[in-house]
């Protein structure tokens, strides 16, 4: 486990150990028919390879340490990753599994959004708690403030409530057992990218506890208001859902992108660099990653005439081009399912 020296800080977790380390354009159209849906027209900026040397280039070139993980919820395989099973101190990252631990309660009806919470002297820290010792808040506000602004006291009550060796238990039903919730004073709250990765993705797909639950939790992902880190290079309609997490020395951040070409999962976390540095380092992979688009998981096949085909410029040419579903799952034209094609045309 990489560990760094660390101090309390806005968004400490409160009474755990602070220490880790940390064609040229083409002049004519091509009209392919399908019995699939288009993509929106748009030259593709990079491939999957043109993704990992940007990445890899961009990690090479960090001063801190980093562990990376950028995936397509759709693909078994990540688009990329690097060091993906660090174990590193998650700061406020913790809180995602705090939410789902919480989730799963209301689903079972243990729990309800109107539920009390109080605020206990023991849940306020010096720094990143928002609400006084002796506040009742009900659980939806308390889960509302954990993620969306990331307070202590909020998060502290709630993990009091629920327990750290229950949060723990069901992040290892989930398939997480590398990302660990402290169960007392005397442990860190640590995760590894991969493990973060697969949080999101089973959010993305609607699988963290169950669907309804899912989509709760991506809505208040998505309301997330500390935004200088995944979508700080990104255009302002883009939608993310995110957390976000930091002690000194540390620095995270980690949710789905929804970019032009489907949910892209992206964990950066950062150790032993300066916080704007590592600000920086984590808004380039998310640009990075949202600029591409990415080259699908080879499912299809199709074949095209090996005949050269001449077209004037600013005529229009309609060719035909069956594609074969060489996947394990049925192709949609709409709806959950539904497929889509991203088509690149070069001049050579």
């Amino acid at each position: 486990m990489r560990r760094v020296k660390a101090r309390l800080s806005a968004e400490t977790p409160g009474p755990f150990p602070r220490y880790l380390s940390v064609v040229r354009a083409a002049a004519f159209a091509l009209v392919v028919s399908l019995v699939i849906a288009a993509l929106p027209g748009g030259r593709a900026e990079a491939s999957t390879q043109d993704l990992v040397r940007q990445l890899d280039g961009l990690v090479s070139g960090f001063a801190g340490g980093t562990g990376v993980w950028v995936s397509d919820p759709s693909s078994p395989t990540p688009l990329f990753t690097h060091a993906p099973d660090e174990q590193v101190i998650t700061a406020s990252l913790y809180k995602l599994g705090v939410l789902a631990e919480a989730e799963r309660r209301v689903d079972s009806g243990e729990l309800h959004y109107n539920d009390p919470v109080l605020i206990a002297p023991e849940d306020v820290t010096s720094d990143g708690s928002f609400e006084e010792a002796g506040t009742s808040l009900t659980l939806d506000e308390a889960l509302e403030s954990m993620i969306t602004i990331s307070d202590n006291g909020a998060a502290l009550a709630l993990w009091h409530i629920l327990g750290g060796s229950n949060i723990d238990v069901t992040l290892t039903k989930a398939g997480m057992a590398d990302f660990h919730v402290a169960y007392d004073d005397s442990e860190d709250n640590w995760a590894t990218p991969r493990a973060l990765g697969t949080f999101f993705t089973l959010l993305a797909k609607r699988q963290l506890i169950s669907a309804a639950a899912s989509d709760r939790m991506l809505a208040r992902l998505e309301r997330q208001q500390i935004n200088n880190r995944l979508p700080a290079q990104l255009p302002p309609d883009v939608l993310i859902a995110h957390k976000t997490g930091n002690l000194p020395g540390l620095t995270h951040d980690a949710g789905i992108i929804f970019t032009k070409a489907g949910p892209r999962v992206v964990v950066a976390m950062t150790w032993d660099a300066l916080d704007e540095d590592a600000d920086s380092f984590i808004s380039s992979v998310g640009a990075l990653v949202y600029g591409a688009i990415l080259e699908p998981s080879a499912n299809a096949r199709y074949q095209v005439s090996k005949t050269a085909i001449a077209v004037d410029t600013g005529a229009e040419q309609r060719v035909t081009v069956p594609i074969t579903n060489a996947g394990t799952r049925t192709w949609a034209a709409a709806g959950v399912g539904s497929v889509g094609l991203i088509w690149e045309l070069r001049n050579t």
